[in-house]
């Protein structure tokens, strides 16, 4: 977490020397010496008729625009492994009127960089620009793929080289097996998000979440201009989609021995709404470890050589100080994160996003947990595990 530094300037007076506060009034162009907080400005919220959520932020030099489509891989059926995965890297790919090489040339022209996100719960997309093509480029969002058998092979080998990065990847496989250990390896959603779908499997499924109504977070735009951009490009019909519900916490195991050089444990608690999650997050930051928060859990991370040694000293810190949080000291340290974590645009986009509130209103919702609470957490363990716990 960032400190703010304040840093005294006294002015000295004496000698013929001139004091700091006399060469501002002879300069007052002169920049403050004192950096101040950037301005978020005011968020706005508009909900469509169509069930879109248009959230935006006026005050920074560039612009992004992200599209959050509740379900992920939360919204996969039996027969969908893995489509999820593969349906974040249809964004961008060919619509009606417009191949997948002139988007990409659109954009490029516009100098627009892309970004897609992949979580259990939903999907991201959207493009960072200047100002003022962030309108102009909405429909690169809002046009449905047509599923060009190419376009579906390519969504499908970045999926796979993803799964592939994963099981050589200890930190990668251990955040697979957080969740299934939280909600079990069966339920979908503890079991992996890396599959072998099909095509068909891959548009079934994006047809279904893709009509969920979502949310679209823009900053560095006018917010009335921008709900009528957004109006216009996704039209007024009604989502069809239905998100999926909250899955059930289960305080499990889960294990994968394995050949490297050190063994990796994360233990990890329900959150019962995402500033507790933050909140939570912080309070871990706080100890030995460190901390992560995700949708309906948070939790902590350790690594070392020694498993056997690693595992006592997570366990000595569960039963004492992860139970025992100084929660003033815990929310005013996530509060800090939200507000220096929003310095990009792109940043400020994402919490939009995630929230459907700006940060000042995250801010409050932090100062309203009354509590963090630490008891019943499941563990992941992952590498030189072998007769840890």
């Amino acid at each position: 977490v960032m400190l703010s530094k304040q840093i005294l300037l006294r002015g000295v007076g004496s000698g013929g020397r001139r004091c700091l506060s006399t060469v501002l009034e002879d300069f007052p162009s002169t920049p403050a010496t004192s950096p101040q907080p950037r301005t978020v400005g005011a968020v706005s919220v508009t909900k469509l008729p169509s069930g879109l959520t248009v959230i935006t932020s006026p005050n920074t030099a560039s612009s992004t625009v992200s599209l959050t489509i509740p379900g992920g891989s939360l919204a996969e059926l039996p027969s969908e492994s893995g489509a999820s995965l593969a349906a974040r890297f249809l964004a961008f790919t060919s619509a009606r009127g417009r191949s997948t090489l002139k988007t990409r040339r659109d954009l490029e022209d516009a100098g627009a960089t892309t970004f897609t996100g992949h979580a259990r719960e939903g999907l991201t997309m959207g493009y960072t620009c200047s100002p003022e093509y962030a309108e102009e480029l909405l429909t690169t969002l809002s046009q449905k793929t047509l599923y060009e058998p190419w376009d579906v092979s390519s969504a499908i080998s970045q999926s796979s080289l993803l799964g592939t990065s994963m099981s050589t990847s200890p930190l990668l496989t251990l955040q697979d097996g957080i969740y299934s250990a939280s909600y079990g390896p069966d339920t979908v959603a503890g079991r992996s998000v890396y599959g072998s779908p099909s095509p068909s499997s891959v548009q079934d499924y994006y047809e279904r979440v893709g009509s969920n109504a979502g949310v679209l977070s823009a900053t560095g735009v006018d917010h009335a201009s921008f709900v009528s951009a957004a109006s216009s490009a996704f039209g007024e019909s009604s989502a069809s989609g239905s998100t999926p519900p909250q899955p059930t916490f289960n305080a499990g195991d889960y294990r994968l021995s394995a050949d490297c050089a050190q063994a990796h444990i994360a233990v990890t608690f329900p959150a019962p709404s995402l500033a507790a999650g933050l909140v939570m997050k912080a309070h871990f930051d706080s100890g030995p470890f460190s901390g992560y928060s995700a949708a309906g859990l948070a939790g902590f991370y350790a690594v070392g050589d020694d498993g056997k040694e690693l595992w006592t000293s997570v366990q000595e810190y569960v039963s004492g100080a992860a139970a025992s949080a100084d929660l003033k000291a815990a929310k005013a340290a996530a509060k800090a994160a939200v507000m220096f974590g929003t310095e990009s645009s792109y940043d400020l986009a994402m919490l939009l996003g995630a929230h459907g509130k700006g940060p000042e209103d995250v801010c409050k919702d932090i100062d309203a947990v009354k509590d963090v609470v630490v008891k019943g957490g499941s563990v992941a363990k992952v590498g030189k595990v072998d007769g840890v716990g």
